[in-house]
């Protein structure tokens, strides 16, 4: 669990970072990741999360289309949204780490390239 953690991790800042980061800047990355998942572990808990979902449901109206001696009807049908509750595993470390993490990667890109972005 922990490693797909840490995979799920990087897509993360791999994302926020992407376009323009150097590799410089995802090597400062992985030190800062690998350091603050020590420092700061993940915290699961199980959360409710309310959401909804799209249902298609008949409207009461048809459309019919003849070809030849064939009549082909389509019962019209609108979109309705059910809420529901799910239980959702959470990881309550996550924000304050992703923070740290950013924070420390910038500042080790600063120390080293004289920029944020790790850009020689």
């Amino acid at each position: 669990m922990r490693i797909a953690m840490r995979v799920a991790l990087m897509f993360v800042l791999g994302g926020l970072a992407a376009g323009c980061a150097t590799q410089e800047y995802y090597q400062a990355e992985q030190v800062c990741s690998t350091e603050w998942e020590i420092k700061i572990p993940p915290q699961y808990q199980q959360v409710l999360v309310n959401r909804t979902r799209a249902i298609k449901i008949p409207d009461g109206t048809s459309k019919c289309t003849t070809t030849g001696n064939t009549t082909t009807c389509k019962q019209g049908m609108r979109t309705e949204w059910i809420p529901y509750t799910e239980a959702q595993t959470v990881d309550l470390n996550q924000r304050e780490r992703d923070q740290r993490i950013a924070q420390c990667t910038q500042a080790r890109c600063t120390e080293r390239y004289g920029n944020p972005d790790c850009k020689k």
